[in-house]
Formats: structure tokens, C-alpha cells, sequence
């Protein structure tokens, strides 16, 4: 409900709406962008023309969906144009998934090393269900609204993508490979 308040406040172009807004949203809309198109400037770039579509669009978004998910479809086909015009960079061992940080261990950090190389070997499509859903905690319905396609189509892709991380471990998929 809240929420609603505050996005009419921003559709009247109450200025400490938007800002309220855009500080909620920035940080997890640029970790999404860093993860898909793998250059800290780039994602900067891309979560800034993102927040610019949506404010330059506020009238147009009619409040029925999550905003977070709005945010997300703007960023998402922001990183697409991006990828049309640039060469994709893939998810690579430069990529951050994972919060190192928080990993104490030489060995943690080389298995989420070969993680990453693992799912740099996914299709693009499992690769963002895998980013979405553990990289950025969302809900099913929510990659399905983001990504235009169906709940269905998530679950077979997320199953896709687990079942072949699962073979690539089991098949000692490691650094050197």
C-alpha cells in the first residue's frame, strides 16, 4: 500500500518520491546489470538509463505489478540492447555471483570460481533464470514477469540449468577445463 502512495506521489512528480524510489531500487538493479554485462562502468551506465526510462515513462506504469519487477523488465532490456550493440561478455571468473567477502577459505573461493565457469558454459536464458533467482533472491513469478515468459518456462529452465551444473560436477568439471 505503501508503495502505491509513494509511486502516485512520484506520478504527480513529487521529486522526493522519485528519489525515495530510485535509492530503494538502485543498488539491487545495478548488482543485476553488473551481474548480466560483467563491467562495474557498463552496469552503471545501464542502471542510470534505467532509472531515466522509468522516470521519463512514470505516467505510463499503471501500478498493477510490482515496481521492482518493472525495474528489473527496464534493466533487463537495457542489458539485452547493450548486448546487441557490444560484443557479450559472458560470465567469466571476473564475474561476481558471489559476495568473496564473506569467503574466508582459498578453497571457497576456488570452487565458486569454478561455479562461475560452469555457468558461463549455460545458455544465456538458464544463465539469467540462475543469476534472478540465487544471485538475486527472486520468486518464480517474478523472473516469469521480468523475463516475459512463463512460470513454467522458469521451472524448466532453472531445472535445465541445475541438472547441467550437476553433470558438469559430476563430470570434474574444474579450473583447467
Amino acid at each position: 500500500m505503501l508503495q502505491k502512495k509513494l509511486m502516485k506521489l512520484a506520478q504527480e512528480q513529487d521529486a522526493n518520491a522519485l528519489t525515495q524510489i530510485i535509492e530503494e531500487h538502485y543498488d539491487m538493479i545495478y548488482r543485476y546489470c553488473y551481474k548480466k554485462v560483467g563491467d562495474s562502468f557498463i552496469a552503471q551506465d545501464i542502471t542510470q538509463d534505467t532509472f531515466l526510462r522509468f522516470v521519463s515513462n512514470i505516467n505510463t506504469y499503471s501500478n498493477c505489478g510490482k515496481l521492482k519487477g518493472y525495474l528489473y523488465t527496464i534493466a533487463r532490456n537495457l542489458c539485452n540492447d547493450w548486448y546487441r550493440q557490444k560484443k557479450p561478455v559472458l560470465l567469466d571468473e571476473k564475474t561476481e555471483i558471489l559476495d568473496f567477502s564473506a569467503i574466508n577459505s582459498l578453497n571457497k573461493v576456488i570452487d565458486n570460481i569454478s561455479l562461475k565457469q560452469m555457468i558461463s558454459k549455460l545458455p544465456s536464458a538458464q544463465q539469467e533464470v540462475i543469476i534472478l533467482r540465487y544471485g538475486e533472491d527472486l520468486k518464480l513469478r517474478e523472473i516469469a514477469d521480468i523475463t516475459g515468459t512463463t512460470i513454467f518456462a522458469i521451472q524448466y529452465r532453472l531445472k535445465a540449468a541445475l541438472s547441467k551444473l550437476k553433470k558438469l560436477e559430476k563430470e570434474g568439471y574444474s579450473l583447467e577445463k
